[in-house]
């Protein structure tokens, strides 16, 4: 397995013999899923990709509402409503 970080278009490639795996870093902070599936090769910016959609009632945090985006990892207590993947309490 390979693991590659494209530093200009922020973007992770991960190539097994048969598989490709990417994300990216959105606007070099938030990082996105972008791409599984048979094996490909070359270089792919994020807009190449995925273009993020703002939907009226999406909040916009930095710019950026995560709300409608693929995120690779979802956190509690960031403007994304959708179920987080992990919330500590006391």
């Amino acid at each position: 397995m390979s693991i590659r970080f494209d530093e200009k278009n922020q973007v992770f490639h991960l190539n097994t013999p048969n598989t490709t795996y990417l994300f990216g870093l959105y606007h070099g902070k938030v990082p996105v899923h972008l791409y599984y599936g048979n094996k490909i090769t070359g270089d792919f910016a994020i807009e190449d990709v995925f273009t993020p959609l703002v939907h009226g009632f999406s909040p916009i945090c930095d710019g950026i509402a995560q709300n409608d985006m693929p995120l690779e990892y979802p956190c509690y207590g960031s403007p994304d409503f959708r179920i987080p993947a992990f919330h500590a309490r006391y």
